[in-house]
């Protein structure tokens, strides 16, 4: 480089092909998916255990700071106690909301699923090409 000239800053995203950028996002959010329907089943499980506080599970923020960043080995889930009312015994499970925990859990980890797969078959069908 001459005069001071000054190259621009490069993104951080590492250098990944896109099927692999795509497929560390959809592993990531299915572990994440699958954490959280972990603790959900545990909250309806302990639903009626005097002093049990509900646990809560976010992948989220984690997933988009490690899209940012392009590093899907820094995301991951945080598990933290839901600070919901309680209940005369102690208790905050709120089995209405597990349950609907419970169903739009399962309707993204098919989603996520489902988008695994398409990336599958996208490759399958390529690689069918270039034989």
């Amino acid at each position: 480089m001459d005069g001071g000239a000054q190259e621009a800053p490069r993104a951080h995203i590492k250098a990944h092909n896109m099927s692999d950028y795509a497929m560390g996002g959809i592993r990531a959010a299915l572990d994440g998916l699958a954490a959280r329907q972990r603790i959900t089943a545990q909250n309806i499980a302990n639903s009626d255990t005097p002093n049990y506080l509900a646990g809560r599970v976010d992948f989220e923020s984690s997933l988009r700071d490690a899209l940012v960043e392009g590093d899907y080995s820094q995301a991951g889930s945080t598990a933290s106690t839901s600070n919901a009312e309680v209940n005369g015994d102690g208790n905050n499970v709120s089995v209405d909301e597990e349950n609907v925990s419970l169903v739009q859990t399962g309707l993204q980890f098919q989603l996520m699923t489902e988008a695994m797969n398409n990336k599958f078959h996208i490759i399958k069908a390529s690689l069918r090409r270039d034989s």
